[in-house]
């Protein structure tokens, strides 16, 4: 018995299995680690397999509302078209001594977690918000976003290691950057 779904073109003898996935309206991408395999959602009642790209390097992904941004081991963000044709990537600009560790797309924007100082002063979670169109970060938070949500101009998302849920207002985020209104702890919920 496999942990997932076996990875396309693993055959039967394969031992690789998808450990990431992420969707939107029309498509799905499946990551197992080497490789993305996009699929087109809709036009029947299964998923039609639009292709596969190369996945190297890549930690981890998500996808928004119009495409999809993957996040490199080198700390690297790229942003791709639908279809899997990069469009633009940039490195994280956070200093030295930084180790990436997920993405997660809110209200179109990705939010990158990283720690930092790990070998010189202790390991600190962070979270980037970058702007969708440039990459350039926009906002900066204390922990490592772990997932996030979108309602309207309401922005949700679970933080580690601080344990805590924000609550954001991302309407018009892009002009003046999310601001956090609320914060509690996972405890309280």
């Amino acid at each position: 018995g496999g942990k997932g779904w076996r990875a396309r073109g693993a055959g039967t003898g394969g031992k690789s299995y998808y450990r990431k996935g992420a969707a939107w309206a029309t498509h799905l991408y499946l990551f197992d680690g080497r490789t993305m395999d996009i699929f087109e959602l809709g036009s029947t009642s299964a998923p039609q397999s639009r292709g596969s790209i190369s996945a190297a390097g890549v930690i981890d992904l998500t996808a928004s509302d119009s495409n999809l941004f993957t996040l490199s081991g080198a700390g690297v963000v790229t942003e791709l078209s639908s279809e899997g044709v990069e469009l633009r990537s940039k490195s994280l600009d956070e200093g030295a001594n930084v180790s990436p560790l997920a993405i997660a797309s809110v209200a179109g924007a990705p939010w990158v977690s990283f720690s930092r100082g790990c070998t010189t002063t202790g390991c600190e979670k962070r979270t980037s918000i970058l702007d969708p169109q440039s990459l350039v970060r926009t906002a900066a938070l204390a922990g490592g976003i772990v997932h996030g949500t979108t309602n309207g101009p309401a922005a949700s998302a679970l933080f580690n290691p601080t344990t805590r849920v924000r609550v954001a207002d991302v309407g018009g985020w892009a002009q003046r950057g999310a601001r956090t209104v609320r914060a509690t702890t996972a405890a309280a919920l």
